[in-house]
């Protein structure tokens, strides 16, 4: 019976009331537009060899996928697992 009730003091010190405040019917400020530099399609350079650690997972055939759509041309996969 002593155990429950410092359970339930603990419970009762541990609530956290949270009130929510009205919404405030503050000015909008006209807005401008930003520009933003953009950084253009990532690009490998084809005369590059890229080394690619666990190429054989899931993980590492997308990447190498993803590799030769932006150019890579020669890549090096290597994995734990020995293909016969």
């Amino acid at each position: 019976m002593h155990g429950n009730k410092s359970m339930n003091m603990v419970l009762l010190l541990s609530l956290i009331i949270i009130q929510i405040r009205e919404e405030e019917t503050a000015k909008i400020a006209n807005s401008l537009p930003v520009l933003l530099p953009s950084v253009s399609r990532t690009s490998c350079n084809p005369r590059k060899c890229y080394i690619i650690t666990g190429g054989l997972g899931g993980f590492g055939l997308e990447l190498t996928h993803w590799l030769v759509e932006r150019g890579a041309r020669f890549l090096f996969l290597t994995s734990r697992w020995v293909l016969f």
